[in-house]
């Protein structure tokens, strides 16, 4: 069988949050967690160009047509994530996720929560609006 590290932050996220998806009977595991790990992500991104448009170095509003056209790409998004963690990946990553030590696999529950909400809480901090003009 196959190794695969799941020692990418992202993995340990996906998986960890897949663990916890998987104890509710109407869930879908697969698909929270892409969408968990799509939110999070694109929050991240969110904040990075928000801390680019207020350091004054790119202002990204001036090349986006729409605020809309972020619907497409967060689809987009969440389906290629759907995609490349396969039911295989995920009985990989299970296996290796399984195999740490129970304090590694709190750590990790709770770093998706951090991942989750940090960038939100970050956003609505440095806020998005116009550039400040000196």
């Amino acid at each position: 069988m196959k190794k695969i590290s799941n020692k990418m932050i992202y993995s340990r996220i996906f998986i960890s949050t897949y663990k916890y998806y998987s104890k509710f009977k109407n869930q879908s595991p697969r698909f929270s967690a892409a969408m968990v790990l799509t939110v999070s992500q694109f929050c991240t991104f969110m904040l990075v160009l928000i801390i680019l448009q207020r350091a004054l170095i790119w202002d990204v509003a001036k090349y986006v047509p729409n605020k809309y056209v972020v619907i497409p790409i967060g689809f987009i998004w969440v389906v290629a994530i759907y995609n490349y963690f396969s039911e295989e990946r995920i009985h990989l990553l299970l296996e290796n996720f399984n195999e740490l030590p129970k304090g590694k696999r709190k750590f990790w529950a709770v770093m998706s929560l951090v991942f989750f909400l940090l960038p939100m809480i970050l956003i609505g901090i440095v806020g998005w609006g116009p550039r400040p003009h000196f």
